[in-house]
């Protein structure tokens, strides 16, 4: 055997084998590892496990979920008793209780479960009896009197629908509604009476979350509306002011019962409601069949009206309550629930939802949940701010630059690709994005609220405005020259445009009979232009630029059920 020695070099070199080359396997097998490594790193700096049974998934705190009480078995703040708690009325004084019992327990073709009525202070209501059967188009079907002829022209149910809520119409044009009426009246005078109490209360539940609890009396109240507005038109064609007053001043007394609710959707349905009572109003002004007693009458019942709410503190305290639910919500089930579904979160137990998934359970755990309740206070602390100015048409222009604002940065944090990258310091920068998300108007748009506030009392005062040149013509022979000749003898002090916070617009000498109205969401004066019924365009938006070019006036263009054909083009039978 040769042996290695200094005498003998060769030897060594012949028992070294060689190295072999490095080749791409090897590359790519440190390459994985190093990303192994980067990637446990950053999923222990940015994940976060969810808290556990009994555990809260945020600090309670004032900073973080706003309320502090009461708590659900999990630790979570339980918003929904907290809204039970702020707007519960007792039974005696709760508008809704009567209506309960006029309108029956069924309501969106649900029926109301006891704890509801548990939660109202009374007994079930029965499932069957005699209820207010509310007339819509949709129950128009062909083999009922209710599409007509007139004058030639062939009305289908929809149209019946829409003209016997817009203008006074004789019985015997529409011999199906006239029907309905004599059997439904009964309720209607009721109806009445319910919403002259003081309170308005349905509570919330059927859900773990605000976000997904049920509502159901918001549609049907609307519903409800159109029947004592339909009732209105009907009465004025028969000749009783009287009756037509009573079911007008009830939508009004209804809408300002709902809106005092929670829900941002409760607050715009009073304003609807609001607008369709001042629409058939105005109908009943210029109706030409109201004496000098009939108006004075009416604006007693307008000025004995409580308050029309505005957006105020109380209502931005809702909104906030119902962002930070909503941020509860995702938290603790995922966004899926609720980008796809509309039946609420995938909680343990509930069938008929997408369960979440690992990238569900992966966004949870790379979020700062308390960031983002930080981030909506802060923002809603913002929103309080702007009811700190006097002027109504300034805290408009505010909220809706917040609202641009929070649009723009709603909707680049969904688009940003910054929310998927890796970061090492993720979870608070996608707790910031995600706040940003959730105060989009994508979820509530308060701008479009405030300005059917605008529109609601614009209407309003254009109406009270009216009946006191009415009042004034039948005194005088004639309209006043200036709306200053008013006061005080029919009115206290002429209200002002919410639109400008200036005088409305008013002409003596140029109208039908005359003109008087608010210059709308637009705030530019229009010449009193009036929207088209058939048009399609909304008087209300959130940009200024989109909105059209149209004017509030006072009197009605289409007064009787030939200009409403009119108006409407619709075609005569062939």
């Amino acid at each position: 055997m040769q042996t290695a020695s200094p005498q003998n070099p060769e030897s060594l070199v012949e028992m070294v084998p060689p190295k072999k080359p490095r080749g791409l396997w090897w590359v790519m097998k440190w390459v994985l590892a190093i990303l192994v490594l980067m990637i446990v790193l950053i999923v222990l700096l940015n994940l976060r496990m969810g808290p556990g049974n009994g555990a809260p998934l945020v600090r309670v705190s004032p900073q973080t979920t706003w309320i502090t009480s009461p708590l659900k078995p999990s630790g979570d703040v339980d918003y929904i008793a907290f809204m039970n708690q702020q707007y519960a009325v007792p039974a005696n004084k709760n508008a809704f209780v009567d209506l309960v019992r006029i309108l029956g327990p069924k309501f969106e073709g649900a029926v109301l479960p006891k704890s509801f009525f548990d939660q109202l202070g009374i007994a079930a209501v029965p499932e069957t009896g005699d209820y207010l059967e509310n007339l819509t188009w949709k129950k128009f079907g062909v083999d009922t009197p209710i599409a007509v002829t007139i004058h030639g022209i062939r009305l289908g149910s929809q149209d019946v629908h829409k003209v016997t809520m817009t203008v006074p119409f004789p019985p015997e044009e529409f011999p199906g509604v006239d029907h309905w009426f004599e059997k439904n009246e009964h309720h209607l005078v009721a109806i009445r009476s319910a919403v002259r109490k003081t309170g308005y209360f349905t509570p919330y539940g059927g859900g773990d979350f605000l976000s997904t609890v049920r509502i159901p009396h918001v549609q049907q109240m609307r519903a409800v509306a159109w029947s004592m507005q339909r009732s209105s038109m009907l009465r004025l064609g028969r000749g009783d002011v009287a009756g037509a007053i009573g079911d007008q001043i009830a939508i009004l007394r209804f809408g300002r019962l709902i809106s005092h609710m929670g829900a941002p959707i409760e607050f715009l349905m009073g304003m609807v409601l609001e607008m369709m009572g001042n629409q058939s109003i105005a109908q009943t002004i210029f109706s030409g069949q109201c004496t000098a007693a009939d108006l004075k009458r009416l604006a007693a019942e307008l000025d004995a009206l409580p308050p029309l709410r505005s957006i105020d503190k109380r209502y931005l305290e809702a909104e906030r309550v119902l962002m930070l639910d909503l941020a509860m919500g995702i938290g603790r089930y995922g966004p899926i629930p609720w980008s796809v579904q509309s039946n609420g979160p995938a909680a343990p137990g509930v069938t008929g939802v997408d369960k979440p998934g690992i990238g569900d359970r992966l966004f949870r755990a790379t979020v700062d949940w308390e960031v983002v309740c930080e981030e909506l206070n802060t923002f809603y602390d913002e929103l309080d701010k702007i009811l700190e100015q006097d002027s109504i048409v300034v805290q408009a222009k505010l909220f809706r630059d917040s609202d641009l604002q929070q649009h723009d940065q709603g909707l680049n944090a969904a688009q940003s690709g910054e929310f998927f990258g890796l970061s090492m310091n993720g979870r608070r920068r996608r707790g910031q994005l995600v706040s940003k998300m959730l105060t989009s108007p994508f979820q509530v748009n308060r701008s479009l609220n405030i300005d059917y506030w605008r529109k609601a009392t614009a209407q309003f005062r254009v109406n009270r405005v009216a009946i006191a040149l009415e009042l004034y013509r039948m005194e005088h022979g004639q309209y006043p020259v200036d709306l200053e000749e008013l006061v005080p003898q029919f009115l206290e002090a002429i209200p002002l445009d919410p639109f400008t916070e200036r005088q409305l617009v008013y002409r003596p000498d140029n109208g039908n009979p005359f003109l008087l109205y608010s210059v709308g969401p637009n705030e530019i004066d229009d010449d009193g232009a009036e929207i088209p019924s058939k048009s399609g365009l909304s008087v209300i938006g959130t940009v200024k630029t989109d909105m059209p070019k149209v004017d509030l006036p006072a009197v009605p263009k289409v007064r009787t059920v030939q200009d409403w054909i009119a108006e409407n083009k619709v075609d005569s039978v062939k």
